[in-house]
C-alpha cells in the first residue's frame, strides 16, 4: 500500500508545477486510457503498481493489469473458484510476498498469485480452504497481514510459507478496528478485545464488563485506548501488565466515536462536541484545543508519514502531525462575507507555520450563478478572490483532486518554506 502511495504521489508531483500555480495546456502531453484502449470499464476505483512494474485498476467491470501497451482483464468465471467471485472491484493491495489482495463490492477478498497468474485459495494450518468474506486490510510489521471486519478476522502469512495460510482465523466475533502495538501484537476491537500474536496465538480479554461495542482503538503511550459508540467513556488498557483499567469519563453529555494518536495526545471525535483529546499522562480531557475549530463530528484517517487527516462534516479537511507541523487546512469556500476576517485568521495561522490551500466555488459564470442559487448569497468575484488569496497566502485550487494534491504536496515540505509557495 506504501508503494501504492508513493507512486500515486510522484505521479501527481510529475504532473504540476509550484503548489497554486495553473498550468498551460501545452505544457503537458496527457493521455487518457479508456474502454477504447482496452479497460474493461471507465469507473476505476483503485490503481496499484506492483513490483514487477503493473499497473492495477480496480474497476466495477473487472480487474485490469496494464503492461503500458496493453490490457488483460479478469472477471469472474462461471464453475471456476480460483476466479474473481464478484466483476466489481474497490481496492489492491500488494503484500511483502507479492500476492495482490483484492477487496470486492461483495464484501469479501480474493488473492491473486503473479506467478501462477491466478486466484489462490486461502487455506488455514491443517490445508482446509478458508472463506475471506472482511473490509478492511493491515498490512503488520512482520510482513503478515489482517483482514477484519463485520465478519470476523483472519491473519495471513505469505513470506514465510508456499500458500497464503492463516495463523488466525475467527468467524464469531465482529471486528471494527485494529492497532499494532510497539511489539508487533495486533489488537482487534468490536465486540471483544483480542490480541493477535505474530505466531497467531490469541488472547480475548473481558474489559472490566464493558460492553460489547468497542469502535475504535489506539496505541498512546503504553496503553490502549478505545472508543465506545455514543458513550462518554474512553476504555483503557495497560499494556505493560496486560490487564484492562477502569474507563475514563469525559462530560456526561459528550459521544465519543473516534479516537487516533498523534503525539502525546489522543485526539477524540465526539457526535457534537467536534474534537477533543486526551492526554494520557495526565488522565484529563481537554475540549477546547486548536480555540473550537473543529466543532462538528469528527473522524480521522492517518498517513505513513505519522500525520492525521481530520474530516469533520464541514466541507474542511484538516492535517496534523505533531512531529513536523502545525497544521494544513484545505478549505471548500462558496462565499466570502467578511473577506477582512479570512485575510486576518489566515494570515495569523501562516505566520506561525500553518499551511493553507482552498477552492472559491463560482469561479466561472456559470459557478457563480450555482453558488449563489446554493448559498443564497452573491459569489465573490473571481479576481478579488485572486487578490485576498494571494495577500493571505492562501494557495488557491480550482478542483477538489487539485485540492487534495496540494495537500499531500504540503505534507513533504519543511515548515520554513510553507508560507512562500503560494505564488
Amino acid at each position: 500500500m506504501m508503494q501504492k502511495a508513493v507512486f500515486l504521489l510522484l505521479l501527481t508531483l510529475s504532473l504540476l508545477p509550484a503548489a497554486g500555480a495553473r498550468p498551460a495546456s501545452s505544457e503537458y502531453k496527457m493521455t487518457q486510457i479508456s474502454t477504447a484502449d482496452g479497460l474493461s470499464q471507465n469507473t476505476v476505483r483503485d490503481i496499484c503498481i506492483d513490483r514487477r512494474g503493473f499497473v492495477w485498476f480496480a474497476t466495477l467491470g473487472g480487474l485490469n493489469r496494464y503492461d503500458g501497451t496493453d490490457f488483460a482483464v479478469y472477471h469472474p468465471q462461471l464453475g471456476n473458484r480460483h476466479s474473481l467471485s464478484d466483476i466489481r472491484i474497490k481496492s489492491i493491495d500488494e503484500d511483502p510476498a507479492g500476492y495482490l489482495w483484492i477487496k470486492k463490492y461483495d464484501n469479501s477478498f480474493s488473492c491473486y498469485n503473479p506467478l501462477t497468474d491466478s486466484f489462490v485459495d486461502v487455506v488455514d494450518q491443517q490445508g482446509n480452504v478458508l472463506e475471506l468474506p472482511f473490509t478492511e486490510i493491515h498490512m503488520a510489521s512482520d510482513s503478515s497481514l489482517m483482514l477484519y471486519g463485520q465478519n470476523g478476522a483472519a491473519c495471513i502469512e505469505t513470506v514465510r510459507r508456499s500458500a497464503p495460510t492463516a495463523v488466525f482465523y475467527d468467524r464469531k466475533e465482529k471486528y471494527l478496528d485494529l492497532a499494532e502495538d510497539r511489539n508487533g501484537n495486533l489488537w482487534l476491537c468490536g465486540t471483544t478485545l483480542t490480541r493477535v500474536r505474530a505466531n497467531g496465538k490469541a488472547k480475548k480479554y473481558d474489559m472490566n464488563n464493558g460492553p460489547a461495542n468497542l469502535r475504535s482503538i489506539a496505541v498512546q503511550g503504553g496503553y490502549l485506548l478505545m472508543t465506545v459508540i455514543d458513550t462518554n467513556r474512553l476504555f483503557r488498557f495497560d499494556l505493560r501488565n496486560d490487564v484492562p483499567l477502569e474507563p475514563a469519563q469525559a462530560m456526561p453529555d459528550v459521544r465519543l466515536i473516534d479516537c487516533c494518536a498523534a503525539g502525546r495526545h489522543l485526539l477524540v471525535g465526539t457526535r457534537a462536541h467536534g474534537m477533543m483529546a486526551y492526554d494520557v499522562a495526565a488522565d484529563r480531557f481537554e475540549y477546547d484545543i486548536w480555540g473550537g475549530q473543529i466543532k462538528n463530528e469528527a473522524n480521522f484517517i492517518t498517513d505513513n508519514r505519522g500525520g492525521v487527516w481530520i474530516y469533520d462534516h464541514s466541507g474542511l479537511i484538516y492535517h496534523y502531525n505533531p512531529d513536523t507541523d502545525p497544521s494544513i487546512k484545505l478549505l471548500y469556500i462558496e462565499n466570502i462575507s467578511n473577506p477582512d476576517k479570512l485575510l486576518f485568521h489566515a494570515s495569523s495561522l501562516i505566520r506561525k507555520g500553518c499551511r493553507i490551500a482552498a477552492i472559491k466555488s463560482g469561479s466561472s459564470e456559470s459557478g457563480s450563478r450555482a453558488a449563489s442559487s446554493h448559498t443564497g448569497a452573491i459569489a465573490t468575484s473571481d479576481s478579488a478572490v485572486e487578490a485576498l488569496f494571494r495577500k493571505a497566502g492562501i494557495v488557491r485550487c480550482f478542483s477538489r483532486e487539485e485540492l487534495t494534491t496540494v495537500g499531500c504536496i504540503f505534507t513533504c515540505l519543511p515548515v520554513s518554506q510553507s508560507s512562500s509557495q503560494h505564488t
